[in-house]
């Protein structure tokens, strides 16, 4: 969830973690570079509505980003703060716009879709942070006091309710992924404490992380976040918590 406020020249950002969900605030990004001049544009051909207003279309080039955008010249904003998205060279109020795809990057991009545009002012509820949200003053301390707050659960939880025996290894095994060639080994390191070695076994390789049995959930380090997994169905099946994609039976 992102909340662009025209009052200040941040973006408040929100996530959720495995026990916190919080709020920071984000500078703008820096300026592109790798150019000279004004950005290239490249008009194409026809028009299409959009939010009932009709919109030209345009490929704008700014150093390595190529951007698809489709604009509208029936209205005119006045916006400094940069609250609402302006392209330089683009002369009209931009709707949808996506970043377009870059032959040496497969990694994710920037895509933008209006459904709706008023020309009333918002209820300024519909800007309100959600309930539960907590402000931090950066994404490493809102991760501390995640880690923080799942500790202070495993501790209650093994004062209400110890670990068997049983359940003090149960997730050491093999286990096979429910819909693909993947496997999970899960050792113990050591005989004394809660370390594990959780190793992922593929056609394309093996890899090792470091595990360690939370209460009934494990846990596995992925720096700077962690994994939680869960069994179900009687101890027959691991499932990644947050994603059920991800599910494993016992072999």
């Amino acid at each position: 969830m992102r909340l662009q406020l025209a009052d200040r020249d941040t973006t408040l950002y929100g996530k959720a973690l495995h026990r916190l969900r919080f709020c920071i605030d984000i500078p703008p990004p820096p300026e592109l570079g790798g150019r000279e001049g004004p950005p290239e544009l490249e008009p194409q051909r026809g028009t299409q509505v959009i939010a009932s207003w009709r919109c030209r279309q345009v490929i704008h080039v700014d150093g390595t980003r190529r951007l698809a955008i489709a604009y509208t010249d029936e209205l005119a904003i006045d916006d400094p703060t940069g609250a609402v998205a302006q392209f330089e060279g683009v002369p009209g109020l931009v709707l949808p716009w996506e970043e377009l795809p870059r032959g040496d990057r497969s990694g994710w991009r920037t895509r933008v879709e209006v459904s709706e545009l008023s020309l009333v002012p918002p209820d300024p509820e519909t800007f309100a942070l959600p309930d539960g949200y907590r402000r931090f003053a950066g994404i490493d301390a809102a991760r501390a006091e995640d880690r923080r707050i799942l500790e202070a659960e495993v501790e209650a939880e093994h004062r209400t309710a110890p670990l068997s025996a049983a359940e003090q290894r149960m997730f050491v095994g093999r286990w096979r992924w429910e819909r693909g060639d993947a496997e999970l080994e899960i050792a113990a390191v050591g005989p004394d404490d809660d370390a594990l070695r959780f190793r992922t076994v593929s056609p394309t390789g093996a890899r090792d992380e470091v595990a360690m049995q939370k209460g009934r959930l494990l846990l596995v380090e992925e720096p700077p976040n962690y994994r939680l997994y869960r069994l179900d169905d009687a101890g027959r099946r691991l499932t990644l918590v947050d994603d059920h994609t991800f599910r494993f039976h016992r072999v």
